[in-house]
């Protein structure tokens, strides 16, 4: 094995060193590295002041005597971040010497999304009792998506002192009545587990399937509230992301179906009718109304039909609307310039001010810069586009919904400006952050030059009947051509596209209205 992970670090096999989930390194010294070594090699044994002394002369050290042990495993607690009266490496036994207390653990799971425990009022013999916690980890797992991972730990207190080892973790206390077992679970989030949620509960001989099955969903709506809400009271950090994107990864998590953009409009739309008044929820309908037409399109619905137009007319009703009471929120704020540009009835200056003014006043860096990046990618000023694109890059985490939105976008800007060279670039790192995007856009991407294209692109072209690929014009030009100002930049987003549509189809593949707007390229 070349590293070991206890609690919240990973140490090497030598134990040379230790990182933290954030990447930050810690360095040990010769004689750490020896008291490191004899602790883990007899974890959970009580190892004397001698014995440690021992450890020491063993690694040919003799300049070390019995009263600087303590000063010793002081200075590694302060380098390991552990607390002598709350230890999760080393505990003290009072009298006698020390004890490594920490359980190695798989270095996976620290990426989990959510860790059912630690347990309070249980006893290893409660093994009954117990077995709740695996049904209610299997139920969660039903209503989560399937690759989101859920982990048990079971872990009793007082013994507990693992770090966390998911995003959000559940706790769970029991006691015992005369005829049932009560409990009562705390949903927390973050390193710091602030607590965003609680349920109490009961289980009765008969019924714990279907107790468990209630809190398994009553826990998805608490975790699907904080993870596509905007905080509130309004804490923005700069590596906050856009509120579309805050709500597509809830939907994408915690909805297991293809239709978990539905299922999210109904959760904000029912959240909007018990709290009418409540501005948030105007730009959330919004948000999820603009996820339809996305959705719809794809599927094969038309864009740019009077459906499509009815939509945009309400979700342009829904931003205005809520313009006056969202100005203390920079996410909601940012999520109605995103919806007044997309609708493109005349507020692109609005949105412009909307996020510059955001941009100016707060924190919300990386939603800031990923709105002006596309406001300025439509205006025609290419250069300050792709800039803002690489620093919300920048503040994304790698492979994250928002990274791969953003590098979706630098491609959506250099194919308008016809900067085929970085385009290329951009789009192979697309693809390898998530390979599936190349079936996504790599027929808009395609250069209009190339005669045939890719294998895996040629055989998708070659797939498509007529209907699909008139959708698949439209498409594009809805969601992004039309939105450019600079005629060149719109011809450009088109050109590659509608080259090879018109090779395999032949002419007049454009409803009359886009053709009207691209004379250039209709043949």
């Amino acid at each position: 094995m070349d590293e070991i992970c206890f609690n919240d670090l990973i140490f090497s096999a030598e134990m040379l060193s230790a990182r933290r989930n954030d990447g930050t390194e810690i360095r040990f010294t010769r004689k750490e590295r020896a008291l490191l070594k004899e602790f883990v090699a007899k974890s959970n044994t009580v190892l004397t002041r001698h014995k440690l002394l021992e450890a020491l002369h063993r690694d040919d050290q003799g300049d070390i005597s019995e009263r600087n042990i303590d000063f010793l495993v002081n200075r590694l607690r302060t380098k390991l971040g552990d607390k002598a009266r709350d230890p999760r490496f080393i505990a003290s036994q009072y009298g006698e010497g020390y004890i490594w207390i920490a359980e190695p653990t798989d270095e996976t799971r620290t990426n989990a999304f959510l860790q059912v425990g630690p347990v309070y009022g249980l006893t290893e013999t409660d093994n009954g009792e117990r077995a709740i916690l695996d049904l209610l980890t299997t139920a969660l797992n039903s209503v989560t998506d399937k690759k989101t991972a859920i982990v048990c730990t079971r872990a009793l207190q007082p013994h507990a002192h693992q770090a966390p080892l998911a995003d959000y973790g559940l706790e769970a206390s029991f006691y015992k009545g005369n005829t049932r077992l009560h409990a009562a679970f705390v949903l927390r989030h973050g390193l710091g587990r602030q607590a965003i949620a609680s349920f109490r509960t009961a289980f009765a001989n008969g019924d714990d399937n279907n107790v468990v099955r209630d809190l398994a969903i009553n826990v998805q709506r608490a975790l699907w509230a904080h993870m596509a809400m905007p905080a509130s009271p309004v804490v923005i950090t700069p590596s906050d992301i856009p509120l579309e994107i805050r709500i597509h990864d809830a939907a994408r998590t915690l909805a297991p179906s293809s239709n978990s953009w539905r299922e999210s409009e109904a959760r904000i739309e029912a959240a909007r009718v018990a709290a009418p008044d409540e501005p948030a929820f105007g730009i959330m309908r919004g948000l999820a109304l603009y996820a339809r037409l996305l959705f719809d399109a794809r599927e094969g619905k038309e864009p740019g039909s009077s459906e499509w137009r009815e939509i945009e007319k309400e979700i342009e009703a829904l931003a205005l609307a809520s313009l006056p009471n969202i100005q203390d929120n920079p996410l909601l704020v940012l999520g109605a310039a995103k919806l007044l540009l997309f609708v493109d009835r005349g507020h692109f200056d609005l949105a412009e001010r909307l996020a510059e003014n955001t941009f100016a006043s707060s924190g919300a860096f990386a939603a800031a810069f990923s709105t002006l990046a596309q406001l300025r990618m439509y205006r025609g000023r290419t250069q300050e586009a792709l800039t803002f694109y690489d620093k919300a890059i920048e503040l994304s985490k790698y492979g994250s919904e928002f990274h791969i939105y953003l590098l979706s976008l630098k491609c959506r800007a250099l194919l308008a400006a016809n900067n085929r060279v970085d385009l290329e670039k951009t789009a192979k790192e697309l693809y390898a952050a998530k390979p599936f995007t190349r079936v996504q856009v790599g027929l808009f991407l395609a250069p209009p030059d190339s005669g045939t294209l890719a294998a895996d692109l040629e055989i998708l072209l070659f797939k498509l009947t007529r209907w699909q690929a008139r959708r698949l014009a439209c498409y594009l030009y809805y969601v992004s051509a039309r939105h450019f100002q600079v005629r060149e930049h719109r011809e450009n987003t088109m050109r590659g596209l509608l080259a090879h549509l018109q090779r395999r189809f032949g002419d007049y593949i454009l409803p009359g209205e886009i053709a009207e707007a691209l004379p250039e390229l209709v043949r």
